[in-house]
């Protein structure tokens, strides 16, 4: 199982087979999390950057990055690197901690960004 699987099992795999609650964030649609690639690989990058020792299964998508302790401002620095190498697409600084302040809404963006290009 490649570590893409891994980190999609870890997210994804809900032994009822029920996605979880959806707490409300900040005015956006958290009806259901990404379950895309781009949310896999992203969790993967973030569980790399640690320093903390993170586990793929123990990140929420919807957590704050910087609350929960995912990102700390070098880290942020080098997701922000892999998300324009990997897919083409400029975050800021500044996005991570306002509209994209977490992996499923850091995901949803890429996602719609590259589709728009």
């Amino acid at each position: 199982m490649s570590w893409l699987e891994k980190a999609k099992n870890a997210l994804f795999g809900h032994e009822d087979g029920a996605p979880p609650a959806a707490p409300a964030q900040n005015g956006r649609d958290v009806s259901r999390p990404s379950d895309s690639v781009v949310a896999a690989e992203l969790v993967a990058q973030i569980v790399e950057l640690s320093s903390d020792g993170l586990s793929a299964a123990h990140l929420d998508l919807r957590a704050h990055l910087f609350d929960y302790g995912y990102l700390d401002s070098m880290s942020a620095v080098s997701l922000i690197g892999f998300i324009g190498q990997r897919y083409g697409v400029e975050i800021s600084e500044s996005d991570l901690i306002g509209a994209l302040d977490c992996i499923d809404a850091l995901a949803r963006h890429i996602e719609h960004d590259r589709g728009a290009a």
